[in-house]
C-alpha cells in the first residue's frame, strides 16, 4: 500500500499529430480550451530519465480540463523519452494516469510507496518554478503508468 489515497486527476494519451487529436476531441466532445506546451521553452525543465540528466527531449502536449480532470495529448517528437518508446511500442492511446496533490510532500509519500512496492521513477521534471511531475514505471503492474506530483502543467504555468 502506498500510503495515500488519492482521486485521478488526469489521464494522459499518446498521439501522432497533436494538432489532429485535438479537433478531434473538441469536434466530438467539446472539449476545451486546450493548453498548448512545448518542451522547448515550455514549462518543463530539469528533464529526466530514471534519474540521468536529458537535455534534448522533445514533445508537445495540450491539457484540457474536463470537469474535474485534466485530459492531456501528448505527442512525442522523436530524441530521448519516456512517451517515443511507448508509442513506438503501443501506439496511440492511454499512457498514464495522474494522481496529482497539492504538497510535495503528499507527492513524496506516493512516490516512497510504490518505491516500497518495487516501482521505481521512470522519469521526472519540474514544471514551471513550483511544479514537480514524475512518471512512475508502471507499465508491467498496471498496464500503465503512473503520472505524479504538485500538479498539472495547465495548473503550474500559470502562475
Amino acid at each position: 500500500m502506498t500510503g495515500l489515497v488519492s482521486p485521478i486527476t488526469g489521464i494522459s494519451l499518446l498521439v501522432r499529430d497533436l494538432d489532429a487529436r485535438i479537433a478531434a476531441y473538441q469536434e466530438a466532445f467539446g472539449w476545451g480550451p486546450w493548453t498548448r506546451f512545448a518542451s522547448a521553452g515550455g514549462p518543463l525543465h530539469d528533464f529526466r530519465i530514471r534519474d540521468a540528466p536529458v537535455d534534448d527531449f522533445r514533445v508537445r502536449f495540450a491539457q484540457a480540463r474536463v470537469d474535474e480532470l485534466v485530459v492531456e495529448l501528448v505527442e512525442p517528437l522523436g530524441g530521448p523519452g519516456p512517451w517515443q518508446d511507448a508509442l513506438e511500442a503501443h501506439g496511440e492511446g492511454i499512457d498514464s494516469i495522474a494522481l496529482t496533490f497539492p504538497t510535495r510532500e503528499e507527492a513524496e509519500r506516493l512516490r516512497s510507496g510504490f518505491a516500497r512496492l518495487g516501482i521505481g521513477v521512470l522519469a521526472s521534471a519540474r514544471i514551471g518554478d513550483t511544479g514537480e511531475w514524475y512518471l512512475l514505471d508502471s507499465e508491467a503492474a498496471f498496464k500503465c503508468r503512473i503520472a505524479s506530483g504538485t500538479g498539472h502543467a495547465i495548473d503550474l504555468a500559470a502562475r
